[in-house]
């Protein structure tokens, strides 16, 4: 299946922070080579930057296999660096609260400057 919108994601590096900004549909039909990558940058890229800035606000389409994959993310690496959302889409909150993860997401929503 084709996705409306391809997922599209940048990681920049402004000072000690490092922003993940996402962009279209994260699926189960999109979220492999995200994953790959992923995998690829391993355990020290979360241990080399100290603070994570996850924009998530441009995920026009989001499922529960997409929303696992970024609380995996989340869970996996906070003890190695400071996670943060700077922004997200409604589909995220609406699946948090869904699945019951509302207060454990509010921790990493956070505005930035």
């Amino acid at each position: 299946m084709q996705p409306v919108h391809p997922l599209h994601w940048d990681i920049k590096t402004r000072g000690k922070d490092t922003h993940i900004s996402i962009e279209g549909e994260l699926s189960r039909h999109t979220l492999m080579p995200f994953w790959n990558t992923y995998k690829k940058l391993g355990t020290a890229f979360f241990l080399t930057n100290p603070r994570i800035i996850w924009h998530l606000g441009k995920i026009n389409q989001l499922d529960s296999a997409g929303f696992a994959l970024l609380c995996n993310f989340l869970y996996v690496n906070e003890k190695k660096s400071m996670q943060q959302i700077a922004s997200c889409s409604s589909q995220f909150l609406t699946l948090a609260d869904l699945f019951n993860l509302k207060s454990w997401i509010n921790i990493f929503l956070t505005t930035t400057d």
